[in-house]
């Protein structure tokens, strides 16, 4: 229960994050993909479902680490000019 809960914590932390970043991130490696291996994207199997849950953590790694970077200093300085 407890990684479930720290799962759904990080999730909930960087939801903002992966709202902006899930577009690019989803279309730059969905276009490397269909660039690269063009027969992969036709029809719907066990490959492109493999194609998308890995296009899905590429999103949540990608806000995780923008996060930090982009986010929290923004968060940090609003409370400044509110306080």
């Amino acid at each position: 229960m407890y990684q479930a809960s720290s799962v759904r914590d990080l999730l909930g932390t960087v939801s903002y994050s992966l709202y902006l970043v899930h577009v690019p991130v989803i279309a730059l490696t969905g276009a490397a993909i269909r660039a690269r291996f063009p027969q992969l994207i036709r029809p719907w199997n066990a490959t492109t479902l493999a194609i998308a849950i890995g296009i899905g953590l590429a999103s949540v790694a990608v806000a995780s680490v923008t996060y930090p970077i982009i986010e929290r200093p923004f968060l940090a300085r609003k409370v400044k000019i509110r306080g």
